[in-house]
């Protein structure tokens, strides 16, 4: 049996075959782009989430002490 040939002008990247080396980095880096940018929203959802769980809360408190006078030291 013989070896299986293999032609060097073929790369394999995420399962495609591309025949020039600065398509698979144009690939990759988008990848990474696009990797990053849905990071970049989960965590922008994240701290959207914080900011109106604390906003909220801190709403209540204000609307409980709102009635409460306040006590000054003479």
């Amino acid at each position: 049996m013989s070896e299986p040939t293999v032609n060097s002008d073929l790369l394999l990247c995420e399962n495609q075959f591309y025949t020039k080396a600065n398509e698979v980095k144009s690939l990759l880096i988008t990848k990474k782009a696009q990797k990053e940018a849905i990071t970049a929203s989960k965590d922008g959802l994240k701290t959207q989430r914080i900011a109106s769980s604390v906003l909220s809360r801190a709403k209540e408190f204000l609307d409980k002490t709102k009635d409460t006078p306040i006590e000054t030291q003479t």
